[in-house]
């Protein structure tokens, strides 16, 4: 919670984070697929119930929450879940995604999904695919990206909509020089604070 906390107190947009499917079929965060790290168990969360669904929906945070997970089936299992929580591809959907633009196909794809989250460096990368989803509305964010020259690369050439962090003080620090796309308006972050202090 403090990194999240001093990420939004640097004026961060987006929050990622690491999630995992219960017994129940219940999302919930966590880095890791067990709670060793964190409980000192050998607990895995496939094998514990669990629900958390009703605190985006308690919270009205549909709209500002994203699903999604390696996985297609789980990806999957998000959308049954709620369709109106926005998804991000799954790691076979980005595969099919880039064989579709390269094969001149995606224009006369449907998709459901609202993001693209993929890793630089990738050799695939393409500014007219970033461009291409942008105007169906599927927003791209590269990770990690912790160097200026990366920043850089990803908001000038790329025109990507965000980027990840392991370093959100460096991060702010490049986009308050001017070098990249102006900060939005705070006031979703400071609300997002708000929230976290509430819990």
């Amino acid at each position: 919670m403090t990194a999240y906390r001093h990420a939004l107190n640097m004026g961060t947009e987006m929050l990622e984070l690491d999630v995992h499917l219960t017994a129940d079929q219940q999302v919930v965060v966590c880095h890791d697929d067990d709670l060793s790290r964190v409980t000192d168990t050998e607990l895995t969360i496939s094998d514990l119930k669990y629900k958390t669904h009703h605190l985006i929906c308690k919270y009205n945070r549909r709209d500002l929450t994203v699903w999604g997970n390696f996985s297609k089936e789980v990806t999957d299992k998000c959308f049954k879940k709620d369709p109106e929580i926005p998804i991000m591809f799954s790691m076979q959907r980005t595969a099919l995604l880039i064989f579709l633009f390269y094969s001149g196909l995606l224009p006369f794809v449907p998709l459901r999904e609202s993001l693209l989250e993929i890793m630089l460096p990738v050799t695939m990368i393409s500014p007219i695919l970033f461009k291409h989803l942008d105007k169906r509305g599927i927003q791209t964010y590269l990770w990690v990206l912790n160097e200026d020259s990366e920043f850089n690369l990803a908001f000038n050439k790329l025109k990507v909509a965000g980027v990840m962090t392991d370093y959100p003080t460096r991060l702010k620090n490049y986009l308050d020089s001017g070098n990249g796309p102006p900060l939005a308006n705070s006031s979703s972050s400071n609300e997002a604070s708000q929230l976290i202090k509430q819990k």
